[in-house]
């Protein structure tokens, strides 16, 4: 249900601040005290062996030993030569890397290792590969890297074979590769273009992908290399050969022709596709306000070398708004950057600029595909979004009515991605006699909440209960909604008002997610409200019943409700109600089927209800939540309880 929108009577400002935490080692000195790496040949040709030999000196005799090599690409084959090493547990190599470990009894500490093993390459020309890995014994160690590159005899590998003979050119890309479109014949335009459908060159060592068409493969000489005389070498397609166009479902991998010309076949694909508001929030699937002047189409794919990314938007109708939806003299087809120099990603990325201001309000579905060849599969994606020029959210809650004691969760929903919003509880709706730290409490921090807290007249953080006019939490919107949760034990047996406010109130949009700010405005109102139920629980104690025999041992035993995560036992003589310890300890706690049970117990003692039960007679023996017994918040029953302070908690 939705209330009365509310005013906030007092001024909330909540600032979320995102701190990185550094882990700092201790000081000692490495187990690993030397390392090296060293490679028979940095420029081997197409099809011979390179030799690599690791060394390293472990000084750990407590822990094994191992090592682990990975290429940046797949070579021919590579092999385990040899080790120094007496057993080992895991020896071997493929053409991704190589992996040797054994165990402390298999080297003497200080000694030095020393692993060599065999890379085969491919017969092809042109590939480089990159070695990297670390050792351990202990505490693990970078190993230094390492790369060779194919080379064609004679041919120096820094310079293209025909950079002489040929004239550079310029094309669309950004970055081509070096394999499209660098180079042609003086006086021809061979130039690769990846915003069209004209034929472009391809050279040796190239890249290319399934369903690609328009392509001519030439080697050094810018001679014509046939497809068909291009095929599989290993694996489960060994001897498949190429064909133009690529077929869709042609394997992946490498194709030489056996005379140093190779290409390597991927699929298509696009990796990333996502509507981003000005704070670069994925809002896919969600809401994009109207003003979000800075949003935009963030996409990254694999193809960038072959083939621009086109974008089309269309609303509910299947109507083609693309135009609309773009800032103005924005281009609706584009090649992607360099991936980035992090190496975050492989792929490109390019970033379409929108202007959400020129679309109705409703939902539009945001297409990518490769502009000519790659139109279908993973090589496409497509999200929705629902433009929104007028933003109210909604609150919701797991139940209308909840025993006192047990978690509520509320969802907030219809509201932007990455927005902040207060839910707040009146401090009217505690129940009494709540502590200062019970009042934080009120709301749990969990899911998407991002702080929790109570505030008095001047704003959150108030140092007296008496001056705390209500607890909040601030909650993310992630993923399409924010998730939070209230804990109903601090709440009275009333109903209870949640209220949700506005994700930006008095502060503009832009300055999430950094702050949210609620102030004395007589204009500010609550987006939603929803009211829950908060019913009392009970306790009930099934033993001992009827009679005690002081000093005898006895099961204590009985149920509460959910929420209660622990009881005190009291005694009754005369007027006041006096604490029962069991086994030495003030509270009992409950068990996950909301039970509690204490076996073989010796009730009768010394001190305050143990005293009593000591002495013969008849006592009225209860059961009361440990929360209520603790008036003053600070984890430990009170002594003595009034005759109302027991029936007025949960007892």
């Amino acid at each position: 249900m939705t209330s009365s929108r509310h005013k906030l009577r007092a001024a909330l400002l909540a600032v979320i601040m995102v701190t990185s935490v550094m882990a700092i080692g201790g000081l000692g000195s490495a187990a690993i005290s030397s390392s090296d790496v060293t490679l028979s040949d940095s420029e081997p040709t197409p099809g011979s062996d390179v030799t690599v030999t690791v060394t390293a000196t472990p000084d750990n005799g407590t822990a094994g030993f191992s090592f682990t090599h990975e290429f940046n690409q797949s070579v021919g084959s590579a092999s385990i030569d040899s080790t120094s090493l007496d057993n080992t547990v895991i020896s071997r190599a493929n053409q991704d890397g190589a992996t040797v470990s054994a165990s402390n009894e298999s080297f003497t500490a200080g000694e030095q290792v020393t692993i060599t093993y065999t890379i085969t390459t491919e017969d092809a020309a042109g590939k480089s590969v990159s070695i990297t890995g670390d050792v351990t014994n202990g505490p693990t160690q970078d190993l230094p890297d390492r790369s060779y590159t194919v080379t064609a005899a004679g041919e120096d590998p820094d310079q293209p074979a025909n950079a002489g003979d040929v004239t550079p050119i310029t094309s669309d890309n950004p970055s081509p590769s070096e394999n499209r479109g660098q180079f042609a014949f003086p006086g021809e335009d061979a130039s690769y273009t990846t915003a069209d459908d004209v034929d472009g060159d391809v050279g040796n060592g190239a890249t290319i992908f399934q369903g690609e068409e328009d392509i001519t493969f030439r080697d050094g000489n810018f001679d014509e290399v046939g497809p068909a005389t291009l095929e599989r070498t290993a694996g489960d397609n060994e001897g498949v050969t190429l064909s133009f166009p690529i077929p869709n479902d042609q394997a992946d991998g490498s194709y030489p022709d056996g005379s140093g010309f190779s290409v390597t076949v991927q699929e298509p694909r696009v990796t990333t596709l996502e509507v981003q508001n000005n704070g670069e929030n994925d809002v896919s699937g969600g809401i994009l306000e109207s003003d979000q002047d800075d949003a935009s189409v963030l996409v990254e794919y694999n193809y960038e070398e072959a083939e621009n990314i086109e974008l089309t938007v269309e609303d509910e109708n299947g109507v083609d708004v693309t135009g609309e939806a773009l800032d103005a003299g924005e281009a609706d087809n584009k090649n992607a950057d360099s991936p980035p120099a992090d190496g975050s990603t492989d792929d490109g990325i390019v970033r379409f600029e929108l202007n959400p201001s020129n679309l109705d309000e409703g939902e539009y579905t945001f297409s990518v595909a490769g502009v000519e060849d790659f139109d279908s599969g993973d090589a496409t994606q497509s999200v929705t979004t629902t433009i929104s020029a007028d933003q109210t959210a909604s609150l919701s809650l797991s139940e209308d009515e909840a025993v006192q004691g047990s978690d509520t969760t509320f969802t907030i929903e219809n509201s932007p991605e990455g927005e902040f919003h207060p839910v707040v509880l009146d401090e009217s709706e505690f129940r009494d006699g709540l502590s200062l730290d019970q009042a934080e409490d009120v709301f749990r921090n969990v899911g998407d909440t991002a702080e929790t807290g109570v505030a008095d007249s001047n704003g959150p953080g108030a140092n007296d209960i008496d001056n705390v006019e209500y607890a909040y939490a601030i909650v993310e919107i992630d993923g399409g909604n924010g998730i939070g949760s209230v804990e109903t034990q601090f709440l009275d047996d009333s109903s209870a008002t949640v209220e949700l406010y506005p994700s930006d109130g008095v502060t503009p949009i832009e300055s999430h997610p950094a702050n949210v700010v609620l102030t004395i405005d007589d204009g500010f109102e609550t987006d939603d409200e929803e009211d829950i139920d908060v019913i009392e629980g009970s306790i009930s104690i099934s033993s001992p019943s009827n009679s005690y025999v002081t000093g005898s041992e006895v099961d204590l035993n009985g149920t509460a409700n959910e929420g209660i995560d622990e009881v005190a036992i009291y005694a009754r003589d005369n007027q006041d109600y006096e604490l029962v310890t069991i086994d030495g300890d003030n509270v009992v706690q409950t068990e996950g089927d909301d039970s509690f049970e204490e076996t073989d117990i010796v009730l009768s003692g010394d001190n305050l209800g143990n005293n009593i039960l000591s002495l013969p007679g008849t006592y009225r023996i209860g059961v009361i939540s440990a929360q209520d017994a603790d008036a003053n918040g600070d984890d430990v029953p009170y002594s003595v309880l009034t005759t109302s302070d027991f029936n007025r908690g949960l007892s």
